[in-house]
């Protein structure tokens, strides 16, 4: 006998994940469905949030409303799941010539950004370890959560609620019954959204996206004594995880066959934490995933040109783990009320 659902989520990264929350928060029965590959970006990425990211120190897109809005949806899953999954954390920026602290004291003027800026850094805990810099700035109002954690704490909480069927999706499964409800398999729901990442690019009912997905590959390493608290960047970031294992990354590869690591970016990486780094240390592991980015760096949200109960939810690139809670909850209220979504974000915009 088949299953109603109100609405089923393909896929269980961090878009799927918390349009989930903010679903079941509505008392709707949700309906995941993944088959939880290793290669997925939220199961790859450090879970760094940056106030200021790039060469030329630019205040992230609409910063202060997603940190407003993380805050408030992680500690929510925290409490759901008995866990605390966000911590404050701050990132150093290496500057390694006078044009660079130019810049950066230039920055740390505008009132924007000023609050994000700091400049009397205590550099004790690496200054001995990075090669390279002449001085270094603090980012202030950074986060770290715990992305593969979450994920998989919450992959736990569907399994144990029955709302989890984990398999790959079969899209010649997905019927349209007489009555406009959507069938697949055992279940039945009214709505149904992709939150697939970059796999999107293989969905039939949304052809013209997911076409620029960036591959990353990154290396966990344990550093021989370092006690690093804080992420360092310079041409690839050194972030703390646990146990004194630490994540370094990443690359960016536009033009891939497979989502699979490869010899040639490891060596990549090697060189650049050989470039950095002063000290010794040991490889642990080598990941690969693929970031669901877009041309234009904004997420998907929408409808289906023809199909209106069928939704997609992408798009998150390098920063879902700040993007995610804010346009999760957007989501939600469109598919619940109807409510219009941000232009910036529709996929209509590329239409």
């Amino acid at each position: 006998m088949s299953k109603h659902f109100d609405i089923i989520i393909v896929g269980q990264g961090i878009a799927g994940t918390l349009l989930h929350h903010e679903l079941s928060k509505q008392h709707l029965q949700v309906l995941v469905i993944d088959q939880g590959h290793n290669q997925a970006a939220s199961k790859v990425a450090s879970g760094l949030i940056n106030p200021i990211t790039g060469r030329k120190y630019v205040k992230s897109w609409m910063f202060e409303d997603l940190d407003a809005q993380l805050r408030i949806t992680y500690q929510e899953i925290g409490e759901l799941l008995g866990n605390k999954y966000l911590s404050d954390h701050k990132i150093v920026r290496t500057l390694s010539s006078v044009k660079e602290e130019n810049l950066w004291h230039t920055k740390s003027a505008i009132p924007s950004y000023e609050k994000y800026f700091f400049d009397q850094v205590d550099d004790s805990e690496y200054k001995q370890l990075i090669n390279g810099a002449i001085s270094f700035g603090e980012v202030d109002g950074g986060a770290k959560l715990d992305l593969r954690k979450l994920i998989a704490d919450y992959r736990e909480h569907l399994v144990n609620n029955e709302l989890l069927l984990e398999e790959p999706f079969h899209y010649d499964a997905l019927k349209k019954n007489g009555v406009g409800l959507w069938e697949y398999k055992e279940s039945i729901c009214d709505k149904i959204v992709f939150c697939e990442g970059w796999q999107v690019r293989q969905n039939p009912y949304f052809p013209n996206l997911g076409k620029e997905a960036a591959k990353g590959e990154v290396l966990i390493v344990k550093l021989d004594s370092a006690k690093i608290t804080r992420s360092v960047k310079k041409k690839i970031f050194i972030t703390p995880l646990k146990d004194n294992l630490y994540w370094i990354g990443s690359t960016y590869e536009w033009d891939f066959t497979d989502s699979m690591p490869t010899a040639s970016k490891k060596q990549f990486l090697i060189d650049a934490l050989d470039e950095m780094y002063n000290g010794i240390y040991e490889i642990v592991d080598h990941w690969a995933g693929v970031r669901p980015t877009t041309i234009d760096r904004r997420p998907l949200l929408g409808n289906h040109p023809e199909h209106d109960t069928m939704f997609v939810f992408n798009g998150l690139g390098t920063k879902g783990a700040s993007l995610a809670p804010y346009w999760a909850k957007q989501m939600c209220s469109h598919l619940i009320t109807g409510s219009a979504l941000d232009s910036e974000v529709n996929i209509s915009r590329f239409s």
